[in-house]
Protein backbone atom coordinates (compact mmCIF):
# COMPACT_ATOMS: atom_id res chain seq x y z
CA UNK A 1 0.00 0.00 0.00
CA UNK A 2 1.33 3.39 -0.79
CA UNK A 3 2.05 5.73 1.90
CA UNK A 4 -0.26 8.76 0.52
CA UNK A 5 -3.22 6.13 1.03
CA UNK A 6 -2.47 6.29 5.28
CA UNK A 7 -1.89 10.36 5.33
CA UNK A 8 -5.44 11.06 5.58
CA UNK A 9 -6.91 8.60 7.93
CA UNK A 10 -3.54 9.13 9.91
CA UNK A 11 -4.80 13.14 9.57
CA UNK A 12 -7.68 12.54 11.48
CA UNK A 13 -5.46 10.10 14.24
CA UNK A 14 -2.85 12.49 15.05
CA UNK A 15 -4.67 15.76 14.29
CA UNK A 16 -7.22 13.88 17.26
CA UNK A 17 -4.30 13.13 19.53
CA UNK A 18 -2.38 16.23 19.21
CA UNK A 19 -5.04 18.60 19.56
CA UNK A 20 -6.99 16.67 22.69
CA UNK A 21 -3.44 17.74 24.85
CA UNK A 22 -5.24 21.06 24.79
CA UNK A 23 -8.70 19.76 25.68
CA UNK A 24 -11.04 18.13 24.42
CA UNK A 25 -13.33 20.68 23.21
CA UNK A 26 -10.31 21.36 20.45
CA UNK A 27 -10.33 17.68 19.39
CA UNK A 28 -14.12 17.60 18.41
CA UNK A 29 -13.48 20.80 16.59
CA UNK A 30 -10.85 19.60 14.87
CA UNK A 31 -12.58 16.57 13.87
CA UNK A 32 -15.36 18.80 12.85
CA UNK A 33 -13.37 20.14 10.58
CA UNK A 34 -11.27 17.15 9.36
CA UNK A 35 -14.83 15.74 8.06
CA UNK A 36 -15.56 19.11 6.64
CA UNK A 37 -12.56 19.23 4.90
CA UNK A 38 -11.72 16.19 4.03
CA UNK A 39 -14.49 13.24 3.83
CA UNK A 40 -17.48 15.43 2.74
CA UNK A 41 -15.07 17.24 -0.06
CA UNK A 42 -14.07 13.82 -1.09
CA UNK A 43 -18.06 13.16 -1.13
CA UNK A 44 -18.59 16.30 -2.86
CA UNK A 45 -20.46 18.58 0.29
CA UNK A 46 -23.40 20.29 -2.39
CA UNK A 47 -23.35 23.17 0.54
CA UNK A 48 -22.90 21.04 3.77
CA UNK A 49 -19.81 22.46 5.54
CA UNK A 50 -19.20 22.80 8.97
CA UNK A 51 -16.34 25.01 8.79
CA UNK A 52 -18.32 28.04 9.82
CA UNK A 53 -19.65 26.90 12.91
CA UNK A 54 -16.29 24.97 13.57
CA UNK A 55 -14.87 28.53 13.89
CA UNK A 56 -17.44 30.47 15.39
CA UNK A 57 -16.77 27.43 18.59
CA UNK A 58 -12.49 27.88 18.20
CA UNK A 59 -13.46 31.70 18.35
CA UNK A 60 -15.69 31.49 21.30
CA UNK A 61 -14.04 28.82 23.34
CA UNK A 62 -10.14 29.75 22.92
CA UNK A 63 -10.78 33.60 22.11
CA UNK A 64 -9.56 35.62 18.71
CA UNK A 65 -5.99 35.03 18.53
CA UNK A 66 -6.00 30.99 18.70
CA UNK A 67 -8.89 30.72 16.79
CA UNK A 68 -7.36 33.31 13.93
CA UNK A 69 -3.94 31.01 13.97
CA UNK A 70 -6.02 27.80 13.91
CA UNK A 71 -7.37 28.41 11.22
CA UNK A 72 -4.37 29.41 9.67
CA UNK A 73 -2.63 26.25 10.67
CA UNK A 74 -4.87 23.67 10.40
CA UNK A 75 -6.99 24.61 7.19
CA UNK A 76 -4.12 25.15 4.82
CA UNK A 77 -2.74 21.74 6.23
CA UNK A 78 -5.61 19.61 5.59
CA UNK A 79 -7.26 21.26 2.33
CA UNK A 80 -3.39 20.78 1.04
CA UNK A 81 -3.13 16.86 2.04
CA UNK A 82 -6.36 16.66 -0.43
CA UNK A 83 -3.68 17.65 -3.17
CA UNK A 84 -1.62 14.24 -2.89
CA UNK A 85 -5.05 12.86 -3.85
CA UNK A 86 -6.63 15.05 -6.10
CA UNK A 87 -3.68 17.85 -7.97
CA UNK A 88 -6.67 19.52 -9.31
CA UNK A 89 -8.23 20.34 -5.40
CA UNK A 90 -5.99 23.38 -5.16
CA UNK A 91 -4.82 24.18 -8.73
CA UNK A 92 -6.19 27.82 -7.98
CA UNK A 93 -3.51 28.04 -5.14
CA UNK A 94 -0.38 26.38 -3.28
CA UNK A 95 -0.96 23.53 -1.03
CA UNK A 96 -0.52 24.40 2.69
CA UNK A 97 -0.66 28.03 1.84
CA UNK A 98 -2.89 29.99 3.43
CA UNK A 99 -5.83 31.43 1.11
CA UNK A 100 -8.29 34.33 1.24
CA UNK A 101 -10.79 31.84 2.40
CA UNK A 102 -8.61 31.13 5.60
CA UNK A 103 -8.35 34.66 6.30
CA UNK A 104 -11.99 34.96 6.36
CA UNK A 105 -12.15 31.96 8.45
CA UNK A 106 -10.15 33.21 10.84
CA UNK A 107 -11.77 36.87 10.80
CA UNK A 108 -15.21 35.30 11.89
CA UNK A 109 -13.38 33.34 14.69
CA UNK A 110 -12.36 36.66 15.83
CA UNK A 111 -15.35 38.17 15.78
CA UNK A 112 -17.41 35.18 17.33
CA UNK A 113 -15.31 35.89 20.28
CA UNK A 114 -16.11 39.36 20.47
CA UNK A 115 -19.56 38.41 19.56
CA UNK A 116 -19.65 35.90 22.68
CA UNK A 117 -22.27 36.97 24.98
CA UNK A 118 -24.97 36.70 21.71
CA UNK A 119 -26.90 33.94 21.21
CA UNK A 120 -24.91 31.24 18.71
CA UNK A 121 -27.94 31.95 16.27
CA UNK A 122 -26.87 35.71 16.02
CA UNK A 123 -23.34 34.88 16.18
CA UNK A 124 -23.77 32.41 12.67
CA UNK A 125 -25.93 35.30 10.81
CA UNK A 126 -23.50 37.89 11.32
CA UNK A 127 -20.99 35.19 10.38
CA UNK A 128 -22.51 34.32 7.62
CA UNK A 129 -23.89 38.00 6.78
CA UNK A 130 -20.04 38.60 6.30
CA UNK A 131 -18.59 35.38 4.61
CA UNK A 132 -20.64 34.48 2.30
CA UNK A 133 -20.12 38.17 0.05
CA UNK A 134 -17.01 38.24 0.87
CA UNK A 135 -16.78 34.63 -0.75
CA UNK A 136 -18.14 36.13 -3.67
CA UNK A 137 -15.76 38.40 -3.50
CA UNK A 138 -12.77 36.26 -3.20
CA UNK A 139 -14.44 34.19 -5.90
CA UNK A 140 -13.96 36.77 -8.55
CA UNK A 141 -11.30 38.85 -7.38
CA UNK A 142 -8.89 37.02 -6.03
CA UNK A 143 -9.46 33.48 -7.52
CA UNK A 144 -10.59 34.72 -10.50
CA UNK A 145 -14.29 32.41 -10.73
CA UNK A 146 -16.79 33.08 -10.95
CA UNK A 147 -19.01 32.50 -7.14
CA UNK A 148 -20.72 29.72 -7.19
CA UNK A 149 -24.19 31.24 -5.60
CA UNK A 150 -26.57 28.06 -5.50
CA UNK A 151 -23.73 26.48 -3.14
CA UNK A 152 -23.38 29.43 -1.26
CA UNK A 153 -27.34 29.57 -0.84
CA UNK A 154 -27.33 25.88 0.17
CA UNK A 155 -24.31 26.74 2.93
CA UNK A 156 -26.06 29.49 4.64
CA UNK A 157 -29.25 27.41 4.85
CA UNK A 158 -27.80 24.43 6.13
CA UNK A 159 -25.84 26.49 8.49
CA UNK A 160 -28.73 28.31 10.09
CA UNK A 161 -30.40 24.88 10.55
CA UNK A 162 -27.61 23.15 12.37
CA UNK A 163 -27.38 25.90 14.64
CA UNK A 164 -31.19 26.59 15.48
CA UNK A 165 -31.38 22.37 15.95
CA UNK A 166 -28.52 21.68 17.05
CA UNK A 167 -27.65 24.49 19.04
CA UNK A 168 -27.27 22.93 22.48
CA UNK A 169 -24.67 20.38 21.06
CA UNK A 170 -22.80 23.02 19.89
CA UNK A 171 -23.33 24.48 23.24
CA UNK A 172 -21.76 21.41 24.98
CA UNK A 173 -19.01 20.87 22.92
CA UNK A 174 -17.60 23.81 24.03
CA UNK A 175 -17.96 23.11 27.86
CA UNK A 176 -16.56 19.87 27.28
Amino acid sequence: MHIRYLLIPLSLVFGFIFFGFFGLTLAVIFALIWFDKVLLWFLGSFGIELTTISMLLIGITYGPFAGFFFVLLVLPFLEGMKSFYLPAAQADWPAFVPTPYHLLDGTIATLAWFMNESSLLIIMVVALAIKYPATMLIDNYFIGKPPNILRLMLAVIFNLILVVYLSDVFLNIMSL
